[in-house]
């Protein structure tokens, strides 16, 4: 596959940035998202796995990618209704046998709890809403002469702008969830920018009551819309589009501990000009509840 990828470098440059900007946007489905029906001071450890499948523009070659995260976040109150959380991811990716890990861009948010109502019977409404920005501490591509994509890299290089919100609604056995997530992306220091991104969730959660524990069932549905990634300003017609998935979880709260897995199917892509196909998602979070 190297043998391949050299190839193309040698013979079609422009061919290969193209090829390389595909897979540019399939690592940018993640966003961080706070379930607010749990509105306590937080830690723990994530794993989030996305595969997909890409085909280069001009070529029949066909390549399995994996993105894999490794993150370490918290959340904790600084005043009555304000939050800061932030996420430190380790990533490793993977493009057929080429590999790349190392620490992400780390990610800082400032969050407000615009509605908190709720009542004896357990009844409400919770609105959470925060600001952030991704900073580029991870190692990022670097060298424009270099043939491995750019999203290969831990890291993208860039300062981007983070907005998000989340609202969830809670009765004794249902809890109703939806959230909005947008990332503002700027260039990095060679003129790569991603595009921007925005993902909306819906989410519906069966409770199940325990003495001293509680599980909720979910299913829901998150799409995510990506603009067209630009180099030096120049947009590259193979990158941007839409991912639509239907989505699965079961979550675990017992006292201070909460275990949570999801697993996300998408039914509906049309991204990079159908040269990349996303396959799945896998995510699993262990959290200590203060």
């Amino acid at each position: 596959m190297k043998k391949h990828v050299i190839l193309l470098f040698l013979t079609a440059v422009q061919l290969n940035a193209l090829a390389c900007e595909v897979c540019g946007c399939a690592s940018m489905s993640a966003t961080i998202g706070y379930m607010p029906s749990q509105i306590r001071n937080r830690i723990g450890l994530n794993y989030q796995l996305s595969r997909y499948q890409s085909n280069h523009p001009g070529t029949t070659d066909y390549f399995s990618d994996r993105f894999a995260s490794y993150s370490l976040s918290g959340r904790m109150r600084i005043a009555r209704r304000i939050f800061v959380s932030g996420n430190l991811p380790f990533v490793r990716n993977q493009q057929g046998e080429t590999q790349k890990s190392g620490i992400g861009d780390f990610q800082f948010m400032l969050h407000q709890l615009t509605v908190d109502q709720r009542d004896s019977n357990g009844l409400g409404w919770l609105w959470m809403n925060g600001l952030g920005v991704k900073t580029p501490t991870g190692h990022y591509k670097s060298e424009v002469t270099s043939v491995l994509p750019a999203n290969l890299f831990p890291g993208t290089g860039s300062w981007d702008g983070l907005a998000h919100s989340a609202l969830s609604f809670r009765s004794k056995f249902w809890v109703g969830f939806t959230e909005l997530s947008y990332r503002y992306t700027t260039s990095n220091p060679l003129g790569y920018q991603s595009g921007n991104q925005f993902i909306t969730t819906v989410q519906i959660f069966r409770v199940q009551q325990f003495s001293m524990s509680s599980v909720l069932f979910g299913l829901g549905e998150r799409s995510s819309y990506v603009q067209v990634d630009r180099t030096n300003e120049v947009a590259n017609m193979y990158s941007g589009g839409s991912i639509h998935a239907l989505t699965g979880s079961v979550q675990f709260y017992a006292t201070k501990w909460a275990l949570r897995a999801s697993y996300e199917k998408p039914f509906q892509h049309r991204f990079s000009k159908g040269y990349v196909t996303p396959l799945d998602q896998l995510t699993f979070n262990i959290t200590y509840l203060i």
